[in-house]
């Protein structure tokens, strides 16, 4: 039985890895791959080596090749070499879905490279966190709302050890609640029940047993290849130093190497990924929520002035809101009635996060939910902030 973490040719203390990964290279293209009935094409034996001083000089390259020229192979033969060698899997980052799905599916690039070179290739995919189950939501869900037969079936099936308190190993435990797990399941029933950025993981009593978890274990496990998309790979990006600070480990494990497969499209993900997002029904979503908890009536008054001004707020920057030509953004120009409603909510978010510091002290909330508000508002706090130091400020329609 072959050596999963095995280099697929040898090499010895006395020889240089760069040199005998050419060599290897070189018979794959010219001699493994056309056996198997493979075209020998220039492009592909130009890439292959304009990568090899790449890697071996650790630099970044930018390559460009036309549809079928077989690039896949080429980065993918490298990728899957120098992981070995550094015993680190290599990322690599899809613009889309469909570009995942050429790379993994069956008959797809990854097993076609399996069968001709007779490799075992551990690659692992890395999804997005709304890609799998909160099984804080979905009990929550389930109290209220008792007969709806697709949750309870969802909820029934879940593995035993996700409801078991005790202190078994995760070595143990099995992967699960990934969306595709689901394909019946509506588009709107499943955000009802997926992880959102309001949810507040540290503090979650199934942290080290939700789907996220055990997911997020299985890929950092991988011995080749991690593939995720561009946008995921810019969430690691931007969340990597803040989960670091909080004691999380990051969304992505530490990688040998990166390829952007669709390059060019990168920009856009990370305009994405590096942006603040505000949904005008989130803060009332979380707040009204809170009106079932044990908190002083100052509270609940000051959280009705906050809704109020947020739903006005949003009401009027939607009045002020201008396309910009040849963009999907909108420009939002800083009137004083905007600047003065933002500078309200902000004393009002700060005298909120005041009134929480005190209930928290009285034990009148949950530790789990005073989190998720305490978050939120910090980041609601930062964009008034913003908003009313700006000349401008421009919005995804």
């Amino acid at each position: 039985m072959k050596n999963k973490t095995a280099l697929p040719f040898s090499l010895s203390k006395t020889e240089n890895f760069f040199d005998q990964l050419g060599n290897y290279i070189g018979d794959v293209f010219y001699d493994i791959l056309p056996e198997m009935g493979f075209e020998l094409r220039d492009e592909q034996i130009f890439m292959a080596y304009q990568l090899e001083q790449a890697f071996k000089n650790r630099n970044v390259i930018f390559a460009e090749a036309g549809v079928g020229t077989g690039k896949t192979f080429v980065y993918l033969l490298y990728a899957i070499c120098y992981a070995r060698y550094k015993g680190k899997p290599a990322i690599i980052s899809c613009a889309d879905e469909t570009l995942i799905e050429q790379l993994v599916k069956k008959n797809g690039d990854i097993e076609k490279l399996e069968k001709a070179l007779e490799l075992t290739i551990d690659a692992r995919l890395a999804k997005a966190r709304d890609q799998y189950l909160c099984v804080k939501k979905l009990d929550n869900l389930i109290h209220q709302q008792k007969n709806d037969k697709d949750l309870l079936r969802i909820h029934h099936e879940l593995p035993n050890f996700v409801f078991n308190n005790s202190h078994a190993s995760m070595t143990s435990f099995e992967k699960y609640g990934d969306r595709k797990d689901y394909p019946l399941l509506s588009n709107e029933t499943w955000t009802q029940i997926a992880w959102d950025p309001v949810q507040q993981c540290s503090t979650c009593d199934f942290r080290h047993r939700c789907a996220q978890t055990l997911h997020r274990q299985h890929y950092r496990d991988a011995i080749d290849l991690v593939i995720c998309s561009h946008d995921f790979y810019m969430e690691h990006v931007w969340t990597k130093e803040s989960r670091q600070r909080e004691g999380q480990l990051p969304l992505l494990p530490e990688a040998s190497c990166v390829v952007f497969d669709e390059g060019h499209l990168l920009e856009f993900a990370a305009q994405k990924g590096l942006t603040y997002r505000f949904h005008s029904e989130t803060l009332n979503t979380m707040l009204t929520a809170y009106f079932n908890q044990d908190i002083r009536e100052e509270t609940l008054y000051l959280i009705e002035d906050i809704l109020a001004l947020h739903e006005e707020w949003f009401d009027q920057l939607k009045s002020y809101a201008t396309y910009i030509e040849g963009s999907e953004r909108m420009e939002v120009l800083r009137t004083n009635n905007l600047v003065d409603i933002a500078q309200t909510l902000h004393a009002k978010v700060t005298k909120l996060l005041d009134q929480l510091v005190f209930d928290s002290e009285l034990f009148v909330m949950e530790d789990y939910h005073l989190k998720i508000i305490e978050e939120y508002l910090e980041f609601l706090f930062l964009w008034f902030i913003c908003f009313t130091s700006e000349r401008s400020w421009n919005l995804l329609a």
